[in-house]
């Protein structure tokens, strides 16, 4: 074999083999079919193929061919194909494919957004980013054909429907007729009649007098989730042991019933002390029941979840305190979670006169921190909190009084923001025995969190507005309801259009009253205040939800005149 090595057959089929992956093949395409009616590159690769490789390769390398391929053929085609192609191949075919992709795919969302439309007469159609989005349009919107001039249909949730009462639209009036309350049913079952008027909703009505259903003064008694369901939670009183129930409704009042109805969330809670209250979990989670519960001899606070399938968790103390007495547990929400407060009353080292206790929980009910004492003064003894929240923002309200004998209740307000107080020290709201405080959120304003508040002095009720920046009454407070024949206890506020309500017990036997000085009462407010000139005793509740401000109340029904829970929501 000569020093230089003769010109290989295998290489000029490699520089045809390179050159085709150009483009440039002989008779055709990049494809192997033929431009100009030739035979395919499949048949000329082949018989050139044969060529090289019969003649050359049986003759000449037939002595050469072991040795020169083995090594040669090795070497040259694992440097010339594993290397090259792969740069070539993985590297320019990854940027050319992945920006053409793109370009691509920008082109089709293009296209897509241009004839985004919506797919019936009651949605509207928006391109968002790379998807054509619908939602349905404003309920009461007009539809369809108009009969005689006039709409005979509406949108609502984003179907044509013909207008009448029970399409699920409340209509304001004047034209149509106003509609109190419009559930989009035909039921006298619920909290809307099928004339289209608010009812009295019996939450748990005792058939035959074998316990009897009540509220706590103070505590929240209904909650509404994101997934719009409300859940009302009470007390049912079996004389030898008292169970914390709880029912789902939806947002209109229509039962959600299950095959255990009402849930119980604990069957051997406290007649005198348990005290259930609820607020929603973010978003649609559900719902954070708390009350307190005898264990062993001891008073915890419990709290456990429910879900809007209305299943329900574990129950959990959220109390850190095991040898504690607690009393009057309330819960409020947060943006990502929610805080309880209580009444811890026996002493500690921490708080020697014992006193009202808070704690932070995020949403999956995970307490943040330990315990803390909100008060700013723990020498005196702190009891009856209130709260109410707007967003990560929440305030507290409490009675507190100094260990002195004949000394005199005070009323302090003070507000956090997580375990964080926004306040350096609580402001006195009463200092002459103002008893049974109440709190409503009115929103957030430029300077911080709005609240309206209530309480009882001297048998009068007393109402004002908190603003932030810091924590002041200024003169809003006043008198909202005088003193009388009768007593005034456990009154209760809440937003109502654009102001507020305000619901109290008052006389012997005890009557339940509603009034307002910043809201117009609807004329159906009638319906409500014959039922509480005969039945309601109180406590009363009042909560403002998105789907409104509905009213929960304990009153004598049936003809053992045992308690019954039911409510009312405010057209």
């Amino acid at each position: 074999m000569s020093s230089q090595s003769p010109a290989r057959p295998w290489l000029l089929g490699f520089a045809l083999a390179c050159a085709c992956t150009t483009g440039a093949c002989p008779g055709g395409g990049a494809d192997g079919g033929p431009a100009d009616g030739g035979p395919p590159d499949a048949s000329i690769d082949a018989a050139t193929e044969a060529g090289f490789d019969g003649g050359a390769d049986s003759a000449s390398d037939s002595g050469s061919d072991t040795t020169v391929d083995s090594s040669t053929d090795a070497g040259l085609d694992g440097s010339f194909d594993a290397a090259p192609d792969a740069a070539t191949d993985a590297s320019p075919d990854a940027t050319i494919d992945a920006a053409t992709d793109a370009a691509t795919d920008a082109a089709a969302d293009a296209r897509s957004c241009d004839i985004c439309v919506a797919s019936r007469e009651c949605m509207t159609a928006t391109c968002v980013g790379a998807a054509c989005v619908e939602s349905p349009v404003a309920n009461g919107m007009e539809c369809g054909e108009l009969v005689g001039g006039l709409a005979t249909q509406i949108c609502v949730a984003g179907s044509c429907v013909l207008r009448h009462c029970g399409d699920g639209y409340r209509e304001p009036g004047p034209m149509p007729v106003r509609e109190a309350c419009d559930d989009g049913n035909d039921s006298d079952t619920d909290a809307c009649s099928r004339a289209c008027l608010p009812q009295i909703l019996d939450l748990d009505v005792p058939p035959d007098g074998s316990f009897e259903a009540s509220l706590a003064a103070g505590a929240a008694s209904v909650a509404q989730s994101g997934s719009g369901d409300l859940l009302f939670v009470w007390l049912r009183d079996h004389y030898d042991h008292a169970e914390v129930v709880t029912r789902r409704y939806s947002a209109s009042g229509v039962a959600r019933p299950l095959a255990t109805d009402p849930l119980v969330l604990d069957g051997a809670a406290s007649a005198f002390d348990a005290a259930p209250s609820v607020a929603a979990l973010p978003g649609a989670a559900g719902w954070v029941v708390v009350w307190v519960a005898r264990r062993f001899d001891h008073a915890r606070v419990m709290y456990r979840f429910v879900a809007r399938s209305g299943a329900i968790g574990i129950e959990r103390a959220a109390d850190d305190e095991p040898t504690n007495q607690a009393a009057e547990a309330r819960v409020t929400a947060l943006s990502d979670g929610f805080v309880i407060a209580w009444t811890a009353t026996l002493a500690a080292s921490r708080d020697p006169a014992g006193g009202v206790r808070a704690r932070v929980f995020d949403a999956s009910g995970t307490p943040t921190s330990p315990s803390f004492l909100p008060a700013a003064d723990v020498s005196r003894r702190e009891e009856a909190a209130a709260l109410a929240s707007v967003g990560d923002d929440w305030l507290l309200l409490y009675g507190a009084s100094s260990l002195r004998p004949g000394s005199t209740a005070e009323l302090f307000a003070r507000r956090f923001s997580g375990t964080v107080a926004l306040d350096s020290d609580a402001i006195v709201l009463d200092a002459s025995g103002g008893y049974t405080p109440a709190a409503a959120a009115l929103g957030m304003g430029a300077s911080g969190a709005r609240y309206a508040l209530e309480f009882v002095q001297a048998g009068q009720v007393f109402a004002g507005t908190l603003e932030p920046s810091p924590l002041d009454l200024g003169s809003s407070l006043h008198v909202l309801m005088p003193a009388g024949a009768d007593d005034r206890d456990a009154p209760c506020v809440a937003r109502y259009g654009a102001g507020t309500l305000v619901a109290f017990e008052h006389g012997f036997p005890s009557r339940l009253n509603v009034l307002s000085e910043t809201a117009t009462l609807p004329p159906e407010l009638s319906i409500l205040l014959a039922d509480w000139s005969g039945s309601a005793e109180g406590p009363v509740d009042a909560r403002r939800m998105p789907s409104g401000t509905w009213l929960v109340w304990a009153g004598s029904e049936g003809p053992t005149r045992t308690r019954a829970v039911r409510a009312f929501r405010m057209p």
